[in-house]
């Protein structure tokens, strides 16, 4: 994998599900009242979310909280779950607010929203780039149950956007490389990802570092 510096790649499995909280300052432990749950599309996967004090010993004697988070996967169908609170829900806010961010998707022809199986109406966005839909701002109570259902009319729903072009031409723009010879490469890039051996015609310009990453992602 290729990047600068200040870029820090982030791998998930499909059906990842990764909760997160809001930044605290340095020793805060008191449960969130705010969660961005991250989805990670393809697969079948549940993520039990677990809470106690943060505190004391009292888990040794059962006083946590379990929230489970669901994700049921077909080809044209992801549908997300956030159970009721088990256990002690007093150690959790009385209302939480969820944010939850689905990636790896096309942009679906339906999404619905329930709590408690009542429809919601939410608006979401979707960002072509990121291949995220986002919802935010829902409000549950520890006894609430929400399903976020996205569907597509056909075809598959997980995205298989070809990324080749866009990740050569952040090589070419970061690459220490005479600006002639960029524009050279970049003109042909649809040849090369077409052809990958296309490349060598360019090799005299670009240095043994520079051939490998743009080998390795115009490959196969």
């Amino acid at each position: 994998m290729y990047g600068a510096l200040d870029e820090i790649p982030v791998l998930a499995k499909a059906g990842g599900i990764v909760p997160l909280g809001p930044r605290v300052s340095w020793g805060g432990v008191a449960n969130p009242a705010e969660l961005a749950v991250h989805v990670f599309a393809g697969a079948d996967n549940c993520f039990e979310l677990y809470e106690d004090d943060g505190d004391s010993q009292a888990y040794l004697e059962g006083h946590g909280c379990v929230t489970s988070l669901i994700q049921r996967w077909q080809p044209h169908r992801l549908q997300l779950t956030i159970t009721p609170a088990q256990g002690d829900t007093s150690l959790i806010p009385p209302e939480r607010t969820y944010d939850l961010l689905v990636h790896g998707i096309r942009h679906p022809d339906h999404a619905h929203l329930s709590i408690n199986g009542q429809d919601l109406s939410a608006g979401y966005a979707y960002d072509e780039a990121a291949e995220t839909l986002s919802i935010v701002g829902i409000v549950l109570t520890p006894s609430n149950e929400l399903t976020l259902t996205c569907s597509v009319r056909a075809g598959r729903l997980l995205s298989r956007r070809d990324r080749r072009l866009e990740s050569c031409r952040k090589m070419l723009r970061a690459f220490r490389l005479d600006t002639e010879a960029k524009r050279r490469i970049d003109q042909d890039l649809l040849g090369i990802l077409e052809n990958p051996a296309l490349l060598m015609n360019h090799s005299a310009s670009l240095s043994d570092g520079h051939l490998a990453a743009l080998s390795n992602v115009t490959g196969p």
